[in-house]
């Protein structure tokens, strides 16, 4: 079942990040589950360090990694300022976008 995503976030950094987008959902004996994700995150101003905080768009499957955290799978991160694709295990973004699936995931 698609669900559309409208929400407010506030990432570890401090940055606020409108997040608007689609969630695929599914339904299993242990409750309610998210599947995929195709959503975009619009930060609003700067990190506490003074960083901007960006326009990013995720594609991508996320699932529990049985120790709260998450696993990211067959995902694609691309920076709206530039347009350009980034990996997200070294993108200056990676904690935030944990951060910011990690709260949609609870």
């Amino acid at each position: 079942m698609k669900v559309q995503v409208d929400n407010w976030v506030t990432a570890t950094n401090g940055c606020k990040f409108h997040v608007t987008g689609w969630v695929d959902v599914g339904i299993s004996w242990n409750g309610i589950h998210v599947n995929h994700y195709d959503i975009d995150m619009d930060g609003q101003g700067n990190a506490t360090n003074g960083d901007p905080c960006g326009d990013y768009h995720f594609n991508g499957m996320v699932a529990p990694d049985g120790n709260g955290g998450i696993i990211i799978m067959n995902a694609t991160l691309t920076n709206n300022d530039t347009g350009k694709e980034e990996n997200i295990g070294t993108s200056r973004f990676h904690d935030s976008l944990i951060s910011i699936l990690t709260q949609l995931e609870a």
